[in-house]
Order: structure tokens, then C-alpha cells, then sequence
């Protein structure tokens, strides 16, 4: 059974993305959790920076409030100050970490500095990623009795942490990562399919225009580089549609990368 995301509407008085039900293969090996980038010049042949930069922040900049993303069990908003204990919790984890490319746990104060990349409270500056926190939403008082969490709580982040990698590549990059025991459930698929749902809306909404013009790049595009060893999320990005379009080595005694992208405006 193919995933599929059903019911995508745009809720503005609400300030979010409802993107319905997520369901089909609830697959993701330990260890495979967290997508993490490089930089290449390769997929996009002429990259104009200052066309490619503008653009997306322009979009962004239209959006009064970051709106949340809703799927059928998750809910992805924008990161706050008080998510520090918990994401410091889910970045000194070496399962987590390794997987990264920074391939280890945070140190003192890297935590903080991480997540103030990702933080626009009240903040009108024009941004440089569009990275949310996911939070698998509790039962309902009602529905106490069934299984699950009894209250909202962080499973982990998943979103685009750059806008662009200029000057080495115009793509904007994307990733996401889960506490271990959050894994074999199908967070993850349903994370990437609810994000790419609603960054294909924004595109759509904001840009149709400038999108896949014989001439001009197309504002769709994503991308993603996972180490060849992390299955479980390469069968994630898989079931969402991304494809692989480059292998490189890192090091005589790294593991290789796999270098995926996505067109968003063309998968969903």
C-alpha cells in the first residue's frame, strides 16, 4: 500500500495547514531517523543567487503567522524557547546524533545555538529555514482510555533548515529527526508528507508562477543527504517520493552519502 495524505486544506482563520489523514506503511528500522545534508553543485546546472534566495523569502515574508501543519496524529509548529529541555534531551542522544552531520551529541551551549537559528518569535527578519517541532497530539478526555500519550508531547523536528546552501548550492535543504522511541511507527512518513503537503501549498500559493518555467528554476525543489547505512530513512524518503540522485564518498573511512532530492510540485 502506497502512503497518501488525503484532505489538504488551508485553514487561514486558524493559521494552519490541515492535511487530513496519513496512512499506509508504518516502517522505520532503528537507528534511522535523521536526515542530514552536504552541499553540491550539481543537480541545478546555472544557480542564480540572488534570484533563488529572494524568491522564497519573499514567500515566506506573505505569511503574517508561521502557520502549524496538522496530519491525522501530528501536529509540526514553529520552534519556541521552551522546547530547549526537550530537544537538548533528543540531541544528546548518540543514536540520534550519529546520523547527523555533525555525527555526535550536542557539547554545552550548542543546543541553544541550534535552536536559535529556527526561532522567529516576534521576530520580523526575513528567515532562512522553515524547520518546525513535531508533537504527536494527545488523547482526547474522552478517548483516555485508548492507547497513546495522555497529553501533547515532542517526538522530534522535521522541516528545511536553510533556504539555500549558497554559494555551493541553491536548494533548500531538509531533514528531520525523532526520539528512538518514537521509531517503527510512522512519525516520520507522516512528518515529510504533512511538511511537503504544505510547502507545495505555499509554492502554489505564493509563486505558481515562477515554478517550473522553461528558463527559471523551480521553486519545488528539495533536498536531502542521508549516510547509505541510515535505511530507515531512506525508505522514508522513498515512501514520500524523493529519489536519489548522487552517491559521493566522504572519506577513506566515512560512509558514503546519499544525495536525494524532490520535486514537490510534481509528487503530490
Amino acid at each position: 500500500m502506497k502512503t497518501r495524505v488525503r484532505g489538504v486544506t488551508h485553514a487561514s482563520q486558524d493559521k494552519k495547514w490541515d492535511c487530513g489523514e496519513a496512512d499506509g506503511p508504518r516502517l522505520l528500522s532503528p537507528g534511522g531517523t535523521a536526515a542530514f545534508f552536504s552541499a553540491t553543485t550539481k543537480f541545478l546546472p546555472s544557480a542564480q543567487p540572488a534570484f533563488m534566495q529572494s524568491p522564497l523569502q519573499e514567500i515566506l515574508s506573505q505569511l503574517s503567522l508561521t502557520q502549524e501543519i496538522r496530519t491525522s496524529r501530528l501536529t509540526l509548529r514553529p520552534f519556541r524557547q521552551d522546547d530547549l529541555q526537550v530537544l537538548s534531551r533528543l540531541r544528546a542522544i548518540p543514536e540520534v546524533m550519529q546520523w547527523t552531520s555533525q555525527g555526535r551529541v550536542d557539547r554545552d551551549g550548542e543546543t541553544q545555538a541550534w535552536m536559535s537559528m529556527f526561532i522567529y518569535e516576534g521576530d520580523s527578519s526575513p528567515r532562512h529555514n522553515f524547520n518546525f517541532v513535531v508533537i504527536l497530539r494527545g488523547n482526547p478526555p474522552e478517548d483516555a482510555s485508548q492507547p497513546g500519550f495522555a497529553e501533547d508531547q515532542i517526538i522530534g523536528v522535521c522541516g528545511l533548515t536553510a533556504l539555500d546552501s549558497l554559494p555551493v548550492s541553491p536548494l533548500p535543504n531538509f531533514g528531520y529527526m525523532f526520539f528512538p522511541e518514537t521509531w517503527g511507527k510512522g512519525y516520520a512518513t507522516e512528518a515529510v508528507m504533512g511538511f511537503q503537503i504544505a510547502w507545495q501549498h505555499i509554492i502554489r500559493s505564493y509563486y505558481d508562477s515562477a515554478v517550473s518555467t522553461p528558463n527559471g528554476p523551480n521553486l519545488g525543489l528539495i533536498r536531502a543527504v542521508t549516510l547509505e547505512g541510515n535505511m530507515g530513512s531512506s525508505k522514508v524518503l522513498e515512501r514520500c517520493g524523493w529519489r536519489v540522485y548522487e552517491t559521493a564518498e566522504r572519506g577513506p573511512h566515512e560512509s558514503r552519502v546519499l544525495r536525494w532530492v524532490l520535486d514537490s510540485m510534481a509528487t503530490l
